[in-house]
């Protein structure tokens, strides 16, 4: 019989493409091949799978962050790998998920996607502090509370919330560049900024010329 988690795995993908108004228990039965007796006796109803949707894909999106901090040289590459990871995510994503579950499931939406952008804002200002001890951020440029907002907003760019005119007009990497890159440069130090040139050139996002 099919997991749990691959039942959260694969509802998570039909909320993600199209919405979580629009998609019924009755899908999430089809999708996994079970009844929805069987989908009701792992799920009380359908806020509680939502729920249980988020907080897993929180805790699977925390394991890629250790997995890619683990692999990266310093705070700054680790930065820049995951906030394009990060706007990845957002691009293939519908923008109705987290407008649905902030309209129509609103506990939902208190208890995992406040909690989860308030530790992930938390998690960005530690990013810079440590940036600013390994010397690739400079301490005199901003406050770190406004530079971790500033730096979360800015990877929601990616995501189709922005407006259409964005989006028609630039692609995901050209907005990240825009984005994201252009304001880590803003705060690094010649040290960071040769670390950010050096990691695009490796991802052979700009040129090695």
């Amino acid at each position: 019989m099919i997991s749990k988690n691959r039942i959260i795995e694969n509802a998570i993908e039909l909320f993600r493409q199209k919405g979580c108004k629009s998609i019924t228990m009755d899908d999430i039965s089809v999708q996994n091949g079970i009844s929805k007796r069987t989908l009701y006796e792992l799920f009380k109803d359908k806020s509680s799978l939502l729920e249980e949707c988020l907080v897993y894909h929180s805790e699977k999106k925390r394991e890629i962050a250790f997995k890619l901090k683990e692999e990266s040289s310093n705070i700054l590459e680790y930065i820049l790998s995951f906030q394009d990871y990060e706007s990845r995510e957002s691009d293939r994503t519908s923008y109705l998920f987290t407008e649905e579950i902030k309209r129509f499931y609103p506990k939902v939406y208190e208890n995992t996607i406040v909690r989860v952008k308030q530790e992930q804002l938390a998690y960005t200002q530690s990013l810079i502090e440590e940036g600013i001890r390994e010397g690739l951020f400079d301490e005199g440029v901003g406050l770190v509370h406004v530079k971790a907002q500033i730096l979360t907003l800015l990877v929601g760019l990616n995501s189709y919330a922005i407006s259409e005119h964005i989006k028609k007009d630039s692609d995901r990497l050209e907005i990240f560049l825009s984005s994201v890159v252009v304001f880590l440069k803003g705060l690094s130090t010649p040290k960071g900024r040769e670390i950010i040139n050096d990691y695009l050139k490796k991802k052979n996002i700009i040129s090695n010329n």
